[in-house]
């Protein structure tokens, strides 16, 4: 059965892979990838990190992104993380409507500093 992305997200894996391509310097296996066009579920676990598993979930009919990272045996969202450090505004970690680059890149920004 081919998967058809929601209308706005059909290149929404390439742009995902090539705002993550920092991770392909670390050790990671990817624990799970799937779809079935309103969401993207995206899941690694890292060896040899303080960082130990990401976690991003979005829904692309609520335009929600949640971004987990399991540091040592503690689980964190970007939103928790950010909130402590300020980073971001946390409108900038989250989706504007239809608009996902900066939301990615910004969460990505927030686990390369973590990393």
């Amino acid at each position: 059965m081919e998967i058809i992305m929601r209308n706005g997200y059909e290149n929404y894996e390439s742009d995902f892979k090539n705002i993550l391509q920092f991770l392909s310097a670390y050790d990671f296996i990817i624990d799970d990838n799937r779809t079935d066009g309103s969401y993207y579920l995206y899941s690694i676990k890292l060896n040899n990190s303080k960082i130990k598993s990401i976690r991003f979930y979005h829904e692309f009919i609520e335009q929600q992104l949640l971004v987990t990272i399991m540091i040592n045996d503690n689980y964190y969202t970007t939103l928790e993380l950010n909130k402590n450090k300020k980073y971001y505004n946390e409108k900038d970690l989250k989706p504007n409507g239809d608009d996902y680059i900066n939301a990615l890149k910004n969460n990505a920004e927030i686990i390369k500093m973590l990393l």
